[in-house]
């Protein structure tokens, strides 16, 4: 057997346990542990007891119980603050204050989407129902701030042991929602939409995008393109393929137009599916969209993003997965900045309802640019403050700061102007 750095002592071995064990653990602390359920196994390695049993020279963590069980119970845990940080299962015996695997399987899993809750007009789990929202700590990554005081709690138990040391990073990531205002939609869509701009007192700059006299308001790519070669930053693109709907407005995948822009995007940046929005839960219609993908771009996505951050637990992310996607970049709040699974670096999908680890990575993101202006209704400068404290708690974590931009939001006009200042304030102090 391979040497390992600590054992994890329990009565009682779950999936739980052990997925949550690897993210603290293994991910976050970058320990090779071992979780064992004889004490005749303990040995002379460091041991995390996460028991009711007192073992002399062991760091015991206390266990609330919501690891032990199997099924989903309402469970909502007491918030309380230890060292100025919000903690959830506080105990009263064990050397943390709390129970720290617990309280971080309970947000990463995603607990509290599987309790009945009041959904918004999209049928999504709001920011605004969750605990952290309510308590005040969504804007804290609140897993990686307790991993690194466990990290310190340990040094002090057991002060030879190597821990992973974590560098900041940044992801900038665009949703084309419509690649263009009016360019690329066809004769139907184009004439319809026409005549309801001539019924508005408009229609002259449809024309002149159509004619191609002057450029398309949504064509903002080669601002796009320079803004992030200037600041050589790592970036996704996430491109639509569904059909026409009441929430779907983007450009047809037959639209040769369309069709040239995905590859000149596909060619320089790595890009993913943007689902469209009745996908999470449609089989047939995500697997069609996938195919759509492959036919212009030759080959089949592996990254994906749900159109109106549609994700409702389980049931999405099991489509993914049987859509063949890797990993997913759609868990964040539309209506709120922060960290919706209490944390900012990818993990993967634990499913509570199979109760198992699966193969899908989940990466959070922490800003959306429709939230600051759309929902929270901020300045830019407004939106520039709030970012930037973000971008600091995620910083001095050492973790991933994510972001969502659209192109349709970087027009500089019909209410957004301005906004070029906040994204390249972004771009610019998370490449620092």
């Amino acid at each position: 057997m391979d040497p390992v750095d600590v054992n994890i002592y329990t009565d009682k071995r779950t999936p739980r346990l052990d997925y949550i064990a690897g993210v603290i653990f293994g991910d976050l602390l970058g320990l090779k542990y071992r979780v064992i359920t004889d004490r005749r196994k303990i040995g002379n390695t460091p041991l995390i007891n996460y028991s009711g049993e007192e073992i002399t020279g062991s760091f015991r963590i206390s266990p609330s119980g919501i690891l032990r069980e199997g099924s989903v119970e309402t469970v909502v845990p007491l918030v309380t603050v230890a060292e100025d940080v919000p903690v959830l299962f506080p105990t009263e015996s064990g050397d943390m204050p709390f129970d720290v695997l617990s309280a971080s399987f309970w947000l990463i899993s995603r607990y509290e989407e599987y309790l009945p809750f009041t959904p918004d007009n999209h049928g999504r789990f709001p920011a605004e129902a969750s605990l952290a929202y309510r308590e005040g700590f969504l804007n804290m990554p609140v897993i990686e701030i307790w991993a690194r005081r466990l990290t310190l709690d340990l040094i002090r138990y057991f002060p030879f042991l190597a821990f992973r040391r974590h560098e900041f990073r940044s992801l900038v990531t665009f949703d084309i929602d419509q690649a263009y205002a009016y360019r690329g939609k066809g004769i139907l869509r184009g004439a319809a939409g026409l005549v309801n701009d001539m019924i508005r007192g408009g229609g002259m700059e449809r024309l002149r995008s159509v004619s191609g006299t002057e450029k398309d308001p949504y064509d903002v790519y080669d601002y796009l393109f320079e803004t992030i070669d200037l600041f050589k930053a790592d970036t996704r693109f996430f491109l639509p393929f569904g059909s026409w709907s009441e929430y779907d407005r983007n450009n047809p995948s037959d639209s040769k137009l369309y069709r040239e822009l995905v590859r000149d995007i596909t060619d320089r940046y790595p890009s993913g599916i943007h689902f469209s929005y009745n996908c999470g839960k449609n089989h047939q219609l995500a697997a069609k969209e996938v195919q759509r993908f492959r036919k212009v771009t030759g080959r089949l996505p592996e990254e994906s993003r749900q159109h109106y951050l549609l994700v409702t637990f389980p049931e999405t992310y099991r489509t993914l997965e049987n859509a063949g996607i890797r990993t997913d970049y759609s868990l964040g709040y539309a209506s709120a900045p922060g960290f919706r699974a209490g944390i900012s670096k990818p993990f993967r999908f634990y499913d509570i309802g199979r109760e198992k680890t699966t193969n899908l990575t989940v990466v959070p993101f922490a800003i959306m640019d429709v939230t600051f202006k759309d929902y929270m209704k901020l300045t830019p400068s407004e939106a520039v403050k709030q970012i930037d404290s973000l971008i600091r708690e995620v910083r001095n974590t050492g973790g991933n700061f994510v972001s969502i931009w659209h192109n349709s939001s970087l027009t500089e006009r019909n209410g957004w102007e301005g906004w070029r200042e906040v994204f390249e304030f972004t771009i610019r102090s998370s490449a620092l």
